[in-house]
């Protein structure tokens, strides 16, 4: 998209960093919830136990949290320019 302007501003580049960023925060809170690191011994009905694979909830919610400070800085730079440009 940037390729295709004849000027690219700072702002432009900033901009452009920070979707990146959220970005690659959304791909790593995906990958946090598909990765079935923790252990968990479990009892069914019948009175069987079994080992079962789930996923960190610590590191899904540091992942969420990183993808919300990823979205607030695009959220923060938008505005800023806004302000700037009024």
């Amino acid at each position: 998209m940037l390729a295709e302007r004849e000027k690219v501003s700072q702002y432009d580049i900033d901009r452009a960093n920070a979707l990146l960023q959220v970005e690659i925060q959304r791909l790593a809170l995906e990958e946090a919830r598909n990765a079935k690191s923790k252990l968990r011994l479990r009892r069914d009905s019948q009175g069987n136990y079994s080992y079962q694979y789930t996923s960190d909830e610590d590191n899904i919610a540091e992942a969420a949290q990183n993808l919300q400070k990823a979205q607030l800085e695009v959220y923060n730079l938008d505005k800023n320019k806004y302000r700037e440009n009024l």
